[in-house]
């Protein structure tokens, strides 16, 4: 019994070393994103220049895709996590340290989050794929693992958030940074002595008979073996082959761009401004941050409980919708406390979203080419952003802060109501509740 007890904590142990490292990185990078647009705002003035920072980093993103996923598949999950949170902090490091030696210009800075944020999506995308193993390891069920592994990331958020307001007014934005370069450090650290590698496909024991169908299926739609892909673009190949036959990942994709286009928009344009127009002070974007991240610890805690008896079409559709009162909440009464309240609704409508996506993902994906279809699939989701970013830094200016609330909050409502009404979504319940349905895309 004792050494049962013992075998079960040894198994348990990578998953929960990668649950830890995914919120140390957090807790950093909430600092910096705090940090980097309050100190684009302190030293410019300019909410087009803040949108511009945003849009480098969201550029990023989108270029890493195109290789990342391949790198991860090729190089292996466990490698390119360790290398990308290596080379983001060394990028991060820089920026505090140029400050203080010689000056820091702004076009470097824009360089420097470039080069984090193409250093981070592949990180990401690994521990991303390195999951499933690791909750099939311990026995755990992967919408269960993804519930909790959102869960310690919005914990994070929440802590990450107001002492992130606290110390930029006692220490100032760019001291923050070397914070954040640790949390990499550490991060990468945790992986490499923890987390064990992915299996190789030969590894694995034979699948579910629903899955093992599904990738007769893949197969019969790629004429490459995954092992024989040379490169990114058959990558790219592979994702956009993936999406345009699967019509419930094309549901999802089509929302997914839109409405983060209209997250990052106001997460690092407009919220920053609201707080400063309404409230003076950064510290009340800080507790706007901390109560969106208590909403969506508690919402992500809740889910991991009910998450498995939940309808996932229903619960997937109430939680965009949800997500998107927040936004005429801020436009129409801008006062402190409907301020936090509409951060906590919002929070707690968010959490179901991200483990249903992945675990919808994962069924309709086989491991074998998970880094090269998710990895560019995770930057198509924000293609939009980086003209998103640069349309409401425009219009903010124009507009003011209130009249772009109110354009993004009916954007908003536009874009989720259409899950409402498309049959694809009939798909998400899984292969048995949709057996009458085409399979459009892999498994």
């Amino acid at each position: 019994m004792i050494q049962h007890h013992k075998d079960m904590k040894r198994e348990s142990l990578p998953i929960l070393a990668l649950f830890g490292a995914n919120g140390i990185s957090v807790l950093g990078s909430m600092l910096t994103a705090l940090a980097i647009p309050w100190f684009v705002l302190q030293t410019t003035g300019s909410a087009a220049q803040m949108g511009l920072t945003a849009c480098v980093e969201v550029v990023a993103n989108l270029v890493a895709g195109a290789f990342g996923g391949t790198l991860v598949d090729r190089m292996g999950q466990k490698r390119i996590s360790i290398l990308a949170d290596l080379a983001s902090g060394f990028a991060v490091a820089l920026v505090p340290l140029l400050y203080y030696t010689v000056g820091l210009a702004f076009w470097q800075l824009l360089v420097l989050v470039f080069c984090a944020s193409f250093c981070n999506t592949p990180g990401t995308t690994a521990r991303t794929v390195l999951l499933p193993d690791l909750a099939e390891l311990t026995g755990m069920r992967f919408e269960l693992a993804s519930s909790i592994l959102q869960a310690i990331q919005r914990g994070a958020g929440l802590l990450g958030a107001p002492l992130a307001g606290a110390l930029i007014v006692i220490v100032g934005t760019t001291r923050l940074l070397w914070v954040d370069a640790t949390s990499f450090l550490l991060s990468a650290c945790i992986v490499a002595l923890v987390v064990p590698a992915s299996r190789t496909s030969t590894d694995r024991e034979a699948p579910p008979e629903g899955h093992r169908i599904a990738e007769i299926q893949a197969e019969e739609r790629f004429d490459v073996p995954s092992e024989e892909i040379p490169s990114w673009q058959a990558g790219f190949k592979l994702s956009f082959q993936t999406l345009w036959r699967d019509r419930l990942m094309l549901a999802i994709m089509f929302v997914l761009i839109i409405t983060n286009l209209l997250d990052a928009s106001f997460f690092a344009v407009v919220m920053p401004i609201y707080a400063r127009v309404h409230f003076g002070s950064v510290l009340a974007f800080g507790l706007a941050s901390a109560a969106f991240g208590g909403g969506a610890l508690f919402g992500s805690i809740l889910f991991s409980i009910l998450g498995v008896k939940l309808p996932r079409r229903v619960t997937f559709t109430l939680a965009f919708i949800g997500m998107g009162l927040p936004f005429w909440t801020l436009a129409l009464l801008p006062v402190f406390p409907a301020m936090l309240l509409a951060a906590a609704v919002g929070g707690i409508a968010s959490a179901p979203i991200n483990p249903i996506i992945m675990t919808v993902a994962m069924e309709r994906v086989s491991a074998e080419i998970r880094g090269r279809v998710l990895g560019p699939l995770i930057a198509l989701a924000q293609i939009a952003v980086p003209l998103g970013l640069l349309l409401i830094g425009a219009s903010v200016e124009r507009l003011g802060v209130q009249g772009t609330l109110f354009l993004i909050a009916a954007a908003y409502l536009v874009a989720t109501l259409s899950l409402l009404f498309n049959p694809a979504l009939r798909q998400m319940e899984g292969r048995a509740e949709a057996e009458n349905e085409p399979v459009a895309g892999p498994a």
